[in-house]
C-alpha cells in the first residue's frame, strides 16, 4: 500500500491528448450562398491558418506537435476512461530509457514494460482487459509521472503496453506536411475559432469539436445607418455582433449632451471633430459611446 500511496502523489493530468484527426468543412447560408474564407485559430495554442472555404480543414492531433519543442507535459492519456485500448503518449527530451508500469487500485504491477528510445514524443498503445481503477506510471529521462485511469471493459483480459510509435513531426516534417494541405494542430478539448467571410459578411464560430462535422456557416445583414458592415458571432442558437457598434454622426466630450437626445461620445476624445474622434485609439477599441 505504501507504494501505491508514493505513486498516487505523483500523479499528473496532463493537458496533451492524442486522438484521430477531424476533417472540417464549411457550407453557407443567409446573406452569402459562399464561404470564401476562413480564419481558424486554436485558442489554445493561438496557432492560425487560413484558407479558402470551399477547402476542407484537418484537425490533426500530430501536426501540433513539433518534437523539437521542449513543452511541458511529458505523458497523456487518450482516452480516459479507457474502454480496453488507449493511447499512451510520453515526451522525451532527451534519449534514453522509457519505463512503464501499471498498477492496480491495491498496488500491485500488472505490467511493465522498458526500453530505449530515441528524444521525441512516443505513442504507446495501453491495453487493460478488465474493469476497475489503474495507475499508469511513468519513468523517463524527464522525470517520473503517474496518469489514474479507469477501464470500463467488461472482461478479464490482458493488461499489456505496446510501442506504436512517434507522436508528432520534426519541425521540418511539420512544415512540408502544412504545406501540403490545410491542418491546424489540435487535441481533444481546444477550443477553435472559425471566423468565416463571405462577401463583405462575417461570421465566427466557436467550437471545440469532437469529431469531423460540416459547420453550416449563417451569414446575416448588420449594417450601421453609415452602412459598415459588422461581423456576427453564433453562441449557441443565438447570433450576437463580434464587433462595437461604432456609428458615429457626431461626437462630443464625453458628460456632454442631453440625458433624452441622442449624443455620440469615443473614450478619451474631449473634442467635437468627427475625423479626428475616429482616429483615437479609444474609438479603435470600444466603437462609439452613446448616452
Amino acid at each position: 500500500m505504501k507504494k501505491l500511496y508514493l505513486l498516487t502523489a505523483l500523479v499528473l493530468y496532463c493537458i496533451n491528448t492524442t486522438g484521430q484527426d477531424l476533417v472540417i468543412t464549411f457550407s453557407a447560408k443567409g446573406a452569402s450562398g459562399l464561404v470564401e474564407t476562413v480564419k481558424a485559430t486554436n485558442l489554445v495554442t493561438e496557432e492560425t491558418i487560413t484558407f479558402p472555404g470551399h477547402e476542407a480543414l484537418i484537425l490533426s492531433s500530430a501536426s501540433g506537435i513539433d518534437m523539437d519543442s521542449g513543452r511541458a507535459s511529458e505523458c497523456s492519456l487518450f482516452p480516459n476512461p479507457v474502454d480496453k485500448k488507449a493511447i499512451l503518449t510520453i515526451f522525451s527530451e532527451t534519449p534514453g530509457e522509457i519505463r512503464i508500469s501499471v498498477y492496480n487500485i491495491i498496488g500491485e504491477k500488472l505490467y511493465e514494460s522498458l526500453g530505449d528510445y530515441d528524444k521525441g514524443r512516443h505513442n504507446f498503445e495501453l491495453s487493460i482487459g478488465k474493469a476497475g481503477l489503474f495507475l499508469v506510471a511513468v519513468e523517463s529521462p524527464g522525470g517520473t509521472s503517474a496518469i489514474k485511469t479507469i477501464s470500463t471493459a467488461g472482461s478479464a483480459g490482458q493488461v499489456k503496453v505496446e510501442y506504436a510509435g512517434l507522436a508528432g513531426f520534426t519541425a521540418e516534417e511539420r512544415q512540408k506536411k502544412q504545406a501540403s494541405g490545410n491542418i491546424l494542430g489540435f487535441s481533444p478539448g481546444d477550443m477553435v475559432q472559425f471566423r468565416c467571410t463571405g462577401g463583405e459578411y462575417t461570421t465566427i464560430i466557436t467550437d471545440s469539436p469532437e469529431g469531423s462535422k460540416n459547420y453550416e456557416v449563417e451569414f446575416l445583414v448588420c449594417t450601421d445607418p453609415g452602412q459598415r458592415t459588422y461581423a456576427v458571432a453564433k453562441i449557441g442558437d443565438q447570433m450576437w455582433m463580434a464587433e462595437n457598434l461604432a456609428w458615429l454622426p457626431e461626437v462630443g466630450a464625453p458628460g456632454s449632451g442631453s440625458e433624452t437626445a441622442a449624443h455620440y461620445y469615443v473614450y478619451g476624445y474631449e473634442g467635437t471633430i468627427v475625423s479626428e474622434a475616429k482616429s483615437e485609439s479609444g474609438y479603435g477599441t470600444y466603437g462609439a459611446l452613446y448616452n
